[in-house]
């Protein structure tokens, strides 16, 4: 068990939280810039800290911690954010939509979310170690809750790295067995992994910094710079390359994409395991000891400064230490020690956090009674959508007006088989009861379109006329193409309606590598000739790609041609409000 003093523990918690601001105050005008960057100091020189949503929406998890207590569900999590998180980009749009029309953690991170292998998630790890320092496999457990809000796959694997890592620095200082603490924590087989791995053999070679940073973004790099595996091992090239607090600092930052993130996240790290003496004054003077959220953080009391801030959750950090056998002991003094060893095998607990399904939701605040989708949470009116209830003892179903149910009990399993009516909205729901608690099990109406394939041409103000169609129902908002147009030159075209309650002023995105055309109600809309890079997914939105539209309320032709050059073609074709939220009432049907 490891043992840390109560005015230590104070003094590392505020260093993580001084030094998430520095950095992200030095890399937040920088965001998306490709790099090398070339700063030696901030450029421009603060007065007070940049808003950055690395510390915002742990703003939020403290509040959901000091509202629901210590065993927070990825239910209650996700709630919070509704309630409290306004910011519609990227990985926090999409699970948002998925989370206003009823879905549950993980399925909100993991459902038609092109964004979970992004860095989101993993700048939010602090607060999951700060409230459980020395014990990373409690951390990682929260961060998992966490993470899967909005992520799937690498943004989840990075936030379990860096969870485990800050939360052993509170009593481990030595950074090669910090670095195999957090790798513990992640599948090997991952990205993420493979660029830690990359960085440290490297370093080991010795290599220049900047080398390594190619090396990063051969094996790893994406074209959107947000994407998690080349960010999280910006943050250890710096740690490794680093030779003080702002040296480490700059070289992460300099390797340019997510810089905000990057430099926030070493920041923290580096603030626990230092401590307050590790910053520099001449990176704490400028921004000094206050918080400033961003707009998207609504309806929340928010610390008045960092002391308010580590107060706060030193006293969440106590109480956890009370209620876990295994959680550190606290102690008078200034001790800070632990066996790498322990801390090791504790961080390796996590690997069970890898075998949890994407499209399973806890019915229970244990998780020993979850629901499985058994696939995407998505059914069609008049067909049968099948999914199962574990480790239950009995079910009891009350669907929507107009649906069939069928509920039968196969070895210990119930399965459950929903039919929808022709009426079913975007979405709706069904009352799942277990052990006399109810609770909903949200599902999403399929999209419906027809497709076809034609000749490479240039459209005119008319959309084309294919003679034949195909039925096309995808999963969710993502269509991949490749299949229809034979991975060669070609023209794929694409009609549904898309149908409203109401009439509603929208913006209509049209997202792909590929040059694409869009007509809403026969009038053309979207004309997109940029091209980018033909990777998966293709996360860059181009300034072309999207326009403003009125909806009519019932249904709207929408027609789309996306004009491929060959190889892989995904599109994605969906509709928000003015700021960005997804609407969430909105399907489409032919």
């Amino acid at each position: 068990m490891s043992k840390l003093g109560k005015q230590t523990y104070l003094e590392k918690v505020y260093a993580c939280w001084l030094g998430k601001n520095i950095g992200g105050t030095l890399g937040g005008p920088h965001e998306g810039k490709p790099g090398p960057l070339n700063l030696t100091f901030y450029d421009p020189v603060p007065t007070e800290p940049a808003p950055n949503d690395d510390l915002d929406l742990q703003l939020i998890w403290l509040h959901a911690l000091e509202t629901h207590g210590l065993r927070l569900t990825p239910a209650q999590l996700s709630q919070e954010w509704l309630h409290h998180n306004t910011y519609p980009w990227c990985e926090y749009g999409f699970s948002q939509l998925n989370a206003r029309r009823g879905l549950q953690p993980p399925v909100t991170g993991s459902y038609d979310n092109w964004f979970g292998d992004c860095m989101g998630a993993p700048i939010r790890s602090e607060i999951w170690a700060c409230i459980a320092p020395g014990a990373p496999h409690l951390a990682c457990e929260y961060a998992w809750r966490d993470a899967v809000r909005d992520h799937w796959g690498e943004g989840v694997w990075g936030e379990l790295f860096f969870a485990a890592v800050e939360s052993a620095a509170f009593v481990v200082n030595d950074r090669d067995a910090l670095l195999d603490i957090g790798l513990a924590t992640v599948p090997p087989w991952s990205a993420t992994a493979r660029a830690i791995e990359i960085v440290r053999a490297s370093h080991a070679q010795g290599l220049d910094w900047l080398e390594v940073r190619e090396r990063i973004l051969a094996a790893v790099g994406q074209q959107h710079p947000t994407h998690a595996p080349m960010n999280v091992a910006f943050v250890v090239l710096g740690w490794l390359y680093g030779h003080d607090f702002g040296d480490a600092l700059l070289k992460a930052v300099n390797c340019g994409q997510d810089t905000d993130c990057t430099g926030a996240t070493l920041g923290a790290i580096l603030g626990i395991v230092g401590g307050p003496s590790a910053i520099p004054e001449v990176w704490r003077e400028p921004v000094g000891d206050a918080i400033r959220p961003g707009w998207g953080v609504v309806n929340l009391e928010v610390p008045a400064n960092l002391g308010e801030l580590t107060s706060r959750v030193c006293a969440i950090g106590e109480e956890l230490a009370g209620h876990f056998p295994d959680a550190p002991r606290f102690v008078d003094g200034d001790e800070a020690s632990a066996e790498p060893r322990e801390m090791y095998r504790l961080a390796a607990q996590a690997m069970h956090l890898w075998g949890r399904r994407p499209d399973e939701v806890w019915l229970t605040d244990d998780a020993s009674v979850r629901f499985r989708y058994l696939g995407p949470p998505v059914t069609t009116p008049g067909r049968p959508k099948r999914g199962i209830v574990v480790g239950a003892g009995g079910v009891g179903v009350k669907p929507p007006p107009g649906w069939k149910v069928d509920v039968r009990q196969v070895d210990g399993i119930y399965e459950v088989t929903v039919v929808p009516d022709e009426t079913m909205p975007a979405y709706a729901a069904m009352e799942l009861t277990v052990g006399g608690r109810a609770q909903s099990i949200a599902f999403v109406r399929r999209p419906r379109w027809q497709a076809a394939r034609l000749p490479l041409q240039e459209p005119g103000e008319e959309p084309p006329a294919p003679g034949k169609w195909l039925l096309w129902e995808p999963d969710g908002h993502e269509m991949d193409l490749t299949a229809l147009l034979q991975g060669c030159e070609g023209m794929a075209a694409l009609r549904t309606f898309a149908v409203t309650p109401r009439d509603t002023r929208a913006v209509l995105h049209v997202v792909t590598p590929h040059r694409a055309r869009a007509w809403l109600k026969g009038r053309l809309v979207v004309t997109k000739n940029s091209t980018q890079n033909n990777d998966r997914p293709p996360y860059l939105e181009a300034e072309d790609s999207h326009a403003e539209v009125n909806l009519e309320t019932g249904r709207n032709e929408l027609y789309v041609a996306v004009l491929s050059s060959g190889g892989p073609c995904l599109l994605r074709v969906y509709l928000t409000d003015q700021e960005g939220h997804g609407l969430a009432e909105v399907y489409y049907d032919i």
